[in-house]
């Protein structure tokens, strides 16, 4: 009687050691892609004169907030801000980007702002910080 229970049992065992992987239910991983965090932005219109808006294209990637600084005390938190320098002169507008894991980069283009008399606005350089 013993044989024939480890026998059933032996048997039993090495059926269910032996099921097909159809048969197990995988684990699901999440495996999400992290996208890069990337700040950039560009100048829409390259002539713009004092009071008129600075249209901006934000081309930023990976981000969740934002924060634009143009360098005259004024912060801005829109994705992409309707802006007007109102008297000339040079300034570095920064973009700050953070996504969800808090993480940050920032691109800083440097323009100068002419006078209605006679310019608009030039792109200088880029510089990432």
């Amino acid at each position: 009687m013993k044989k024939l229970l480890l026998l059933v049992c032996l048997t039993f065992f090495t059926l269910i050691s032996c099921s097909t992987d159809n048969d197990i239910t995988p684990e699901t991983t999440n495996t999400t892609t992290k996208e890069a965090l990337i700040a950039d932005f560009k100048f829409e219109n390259i002539v713009v004169n004092e009071g008129n808006s600075l249209n901006i294209e934000n081309l930023s990637k990976g981000y969740t907030n934002y924060i634009w600084d143009f360098g005259n005390q004024n912060i801005y938190t829109n994705t992409t801000p309707d802006f007007k320098f109102l008297s000339h002169g040079f300034y570095n507008v920064t973009l700050t980007v953070k996504n969800n894991l808090n993480e940050e980069a920032s691109i800083t283009k440097q323009i100068e702002v002419l006078c209605n008399f006679g310019g608009g606005i030039h792109t200088v350089d880029t510089t990432e910080i």
